[in-house]
């Protein structure tokens, strides 16, 4: 694939003017790598009307269709897609709730991912704009050769067909809402729609952490943190990297780190970073045990906390 990074700022302006980065979660775009990569992604975005975004790494950006019925296995069915505005590459594995009233406002997962790769060695970008793409994908879910059609004369919403060619990977009959799940986090749209507010999460995290004795807040990383005599306690993470979720990175003796990790699996985990190996990892999406996360947050100030204010703190009880 050819790379048109340097056409990347402008081709991302229609994207960035119809959204408020204050208000939504989405990412913004950081700058064009040098070289383009070949990745695809389909996210269902339960928006105004679900759809399924249809998305193909190319020219430093995500070329994107929304395919209202999404995309299926079977050769006998024309998908109608409707061609939208380019993503950032950062979008690539978004997933969540998008506010209601912003652009786009739903929530939304990421559906299936993998690789593509343009048939005949065309340039994508070339291929697209003239309105006749055919591709190569291997996702999770998504198998084969596909082609995108354009309909018509170009315009701002331009209306495509989506098909899956006669090929070893078609089948009759496959219907994509039989395949819910999140291939990322397992999670439906229900799933994410339903897990706590960032912002109350953050509010409850805060109220712990500063009733602790000598207990102070800053930003490190963009986030909440809070320290104890620039010791470090905990550091909230809306999601990042493979932990998608909200999380936070607390202070954790490696004994306690490694029996929390083994016996709750689905809440506890190990940072995945060098020189992170005193901290432990918690999840705080789905049922959330406030009691819980409480007494995770003083574990933390315990272990970084001098004597005398582990005393102050035990004074408080």
């Amino acid at each position: 694939m050819t790379n048109g990074a340097e056409r990347a700022p402008e081709r991302l302006r229609r994207y960035r003017q119809k959204r408020n980065f204050d208000v939504t979660s989405e990412p913004a775009g950081g700058p064009a790598p040098a070289k383009d990569g070949h990745r695809f992604v389909v996210q269902r975005h339960r928006a105004s009307r679900l759809h399924y975004d249809l998305r193909l790494e190319a020219g430093g950006v995500l070329l994107s269709w929304a395919v209202p019925k999404g995309p299926t296995l079977d050769a006998d069915v024309k998908r109608m897609a409707v061609h939208v505005e380019d993503h950032p590459l950062e979008y690539f594995d978004f997933e969540g709730v998008i506010p209601r009233d912003e652009y786009g406002g739903g929530d939304v997962i990421v559906w299936d991912w993998g690789t593509w790769s343009i048939s005949d060695g065309k340039d994508p970008i070339a291929a697209a704009e003239a309105g006749d793409l055919h591709f190569d994908l291997k996702g999770e879910k998504l198998q084969g050769h596909f082609a995108l059609v354009r309909r018509g004369a170009r315009d701002t919403n331009e209306q495509w067909l989506l098909l899956h060619k006669h090929d070893e990977h078609a089948v009759s009959g496959w219907d994509p809402e039989e395949h819910p799940h999140s291939v990322k986090s397992g999670n439906t749209n229900d799933d994410i729609k339903n897990a706590p507010v960032a912002s109350t999460i953050i509010d409850r995290v805060r109220a712990i952490c500063l009733s602790f004795p000598e207990a102070t807040e800053k930003v490190s990383h963009g986030a909440p943190a809070f320290f104890v005599k620039k010791q470090f306690v905990m550091l909230w993470a809306s999601g990042h990297h493979e932990h998608q979720f909200p999380h936070l990175w607390c202070a954790a003796p490696p004994g306690v780190q490694a029996e929390l990790v083994d016996t709750e699996p689905e809440r506890f985990f190990r940072p995945p970073y060098v020189g992170s190996r005193g901290w432990l990892g918690v999840r705080l999406d789905g049922a959330l045990d406030w009691d819980e996360l409480a007494a995770v947050c003083e574990d933390a100030y315990r272990t970084i906390a001098p004597a005398k204010l582990i005393a102050a703190l035990d004074a408080k009880s």
